[in-house]
């Protein structure tokens, strides 16, 4: 079987059987587990070298951009502006947006700046499925997934490596 259909099939029976544990699950307490966001931190891995530099790199913007959004959007909140043209809140995106991009010219760390946005987007979504909850509520119930999806897609490469180990070139004795 060639890697990527192994690859392939690894994903397939872990996100077939993480859904069914999420789904089972349900919730940490006050905290809902959300499924789909689990996807967004699986591509981030891939997407960022699947290795362990892509992962530190994507845990560090997914998280990143998902406090942040949680952190801005508490405060708007706190502020019980009336905005009926959404001026403010646009404002308070671009207090979002700006160091996500910005971080990363000042350290590699962030500079898996598509996974920042990533980390807001979901914020935004989880927020749209749970729109009562605090938004600390909301961003541990976005970062829990997308920490899962990151530990999940190097799972689904480790399997692959145990299963198809790579060959080691045999190095031949010299000749005299």
């Amino acid at each position: 079987m060639k890697k990527t259909l192994a690859l392939a099939t690894s994903i397939a029976i872990l996100a077939g059987i993480w859904t069914i544990v999420v789904l089972k699950v349900g919730s940490f307490g006050s905290i809902p587990f959300v499924l789909w966001p689990t996807f967004i931190g699986w591509a981030a891995f891939f997407y960022l070298g699947a290795n362990g530099t892509g992962m530190r790199n994507g845990l560090i913007q997914l998280s990143t951009g998902a406090i942040l959004t949680g952190l801005f959007i508490w405060l708007y909140a706190a502020l019980k502006v009336t905005d009926p043209n959404f001026i403010v809140l646009g404002i308070f995106v671009f207090l979002v947006a700006w160091p996500i991009t910005a971080l990363s010219g000042f350290n590699n760390l962030w500079a898996a700046v598509p996974a920042g946005f990533c980390g807001a987007a979901a914020w935004f979504g989880v927020s749209g499925m749970l729109p009562t909850a605090a938004p600390v509520t909301v961003t541990i119930a976005t970062l829990i997934p997308l920490f899962c999806g990151e530990i999940l897609a190097w799972l689904s490469l480790w399997i692959v490596g145990v299963l198809m180990p790579e060959k080691k070139a045999v190095v031949g004795a010299a000749r005299a």
